[in-house]
């Protein structure tokens, strides 16, 4: 299920995040063929900017992801500093998410999201 998202230039958006600010920092890790669904999410929820790491390979909840022939298929993940009110807004736009792409057998779509508490240094 691809989510609209609508036309805007990322960096365009100033930033929001000022030197001394407290924020979370979320970590989203999920099946990269979920990669545009959890991109469009976290900017339709308000998130200034993200960095994304690809082709992570472990071992988890839903075995194991090395991108091989024998374990095919890797992960991804989004980090983003975000302020609470944003945090809480990707956070209630994940869970519907998840609650959309999980089985009726009550088996859960593959993801992971993480906060931190950091300040932003620089």
């Amino acid at each position: 299920m691809a989510v609209a998202v609508p036309a805007v230039r990322v960096h365009d958006q100033p930033s929001t995040l000022r030197e001394g600010e407290r924020v979370r920092l979320l970590m989203v890790v999920f099946p990269e063929a979920a990669e545009e669904d959890v991109r469009a999410l976290l900017d339709q929820a308000g998130a200034p900017g993200w960095t994304e790491v690809r082709k992570l390979v472990g071992r988890g909840e839903s075995g194991l992801r090395l991108g091989d022939r024998i374990w095919p298929g890797y992960n991804s993940a989004f980090l983003c500093a975000v302020p609470a009110d944003v945090a809480d807004q990707i956070v209630a736009a994940l869970r519907d998410y998840l609650a959309a792409h999980s089985s009726p057998r009550g088996s859960a779509f593959a993801m992971r999201l993480f906060s931190l508490p950091c300040e932003v240094l620089i």
